[in-house]
């Protein structure tokens, strides 16, 4: 592997979850071609030798590796494995920072279709514990976009939670922020000359007519919101960038 040459590439902060016989000459190849990667094995002893091969560094838990990291990758036996590394509170889901992306390889995995929409999903938000998949759905009858909840674990299909678009979660899970184009606080759908920002519960069925108005607008838009230390931070624009933070009860 020493004598291998790479295609010159901007290095990136990688994590990569297995080392075991194809994991570790693969993370390997990460660091050979000079991305900044981060180790993470079952048997801690791995993940230091490996470090210690390749000068990378390794982590005590999947969530602390992927942490910062622009890619996750996994390497695993089955999807056993997988939902291991992946959920709960040490899990790399609640590491990963918004935009990251997560790349899986499971030798023993019986990935199944559970769902298929209608038109594309351009947003995609993990609760923080690692265990709900909320993303957003046009639905062509209605001309309407939902978002939709699908367990981690796949052993249900997705429901409706709400309608909006560009949402986040608050840090806590408890309330879920999103937007809408119409008139503050009106009925879903009107569409008006304004984007406007809501909070609502996040495990109910909610649309702007019943959730709390954050009346920050007039937006052209707002930014993917970025969850931190109990607050959600939220960006968006109309003739300048402005960043406004709002507390879990929808304060600011």
């Amino acid at each position: 592997m020493s004598t291998r040459t790479y295609e010159p590439i901007t290095a990136r902060d990688v994590a990569f979850l297995g080392l075991g016989v194809m994991g570790h000459p693969m993370a390997g190849h990460l660091a050979r071609a000079g991305h900044r990667t981060t180790v993470y094995n079952r048997t801690a002893a791995k993940a230091a030798h490996w470090a210690a091969e390749h000068g990378g560094r390794h982590a005590p838990t999947p969530r602390e590796a992927a942490k910062g990291a622009d890619i996750v990758f996994a390497c695993v036996g089955n999807d056993a494995d997988l939902r291991a590394i992946t959920l709960g509170e040490q899990g790399a889901f609640g590491g990963m920072a918004p935009g990251a992306v997560f790349v899986a390889r499971a030798d023993g995995s019986s990935a199944r279709e559970i769902w298929r929409g209608e038109a594309g999903i351009p947003w995609l938000r993990w609760s923080p514990d690692g265990r709900r998949l909320r993303f957003g759905s046009f639905d062509r009858a209605g001309s309407e976009w939902w978002w939709l909840d699908l367990p981690s674990d796949g052993s249900s299909p997705p429901k409706r939670v709400g309608r909006g678009e560009r949402g986040a979660w608050s840090a806590d899970g408890e309330r879920f922020v999103f937007g809408q184009w119409g008139t503050p606080g009106g009925t879903a759908g009107v569409v008006g000359p304004r984007f406007n920002l809501y909070a609502a519960p996040a495990g109910e069925v909610w649309s702007p007519a019943d959730s709390t108005p954050l009346t920050f607008g007039p937006f052209d838009f707002a930014s993917d919101s970025l969850a931190h230390a109990g607050r959600t931070l939220l960006g968006a624009r109309s003739s300048h960038p402005a960043f406004f933070s709002m507390g879990p009860s929808g304060t600011r």
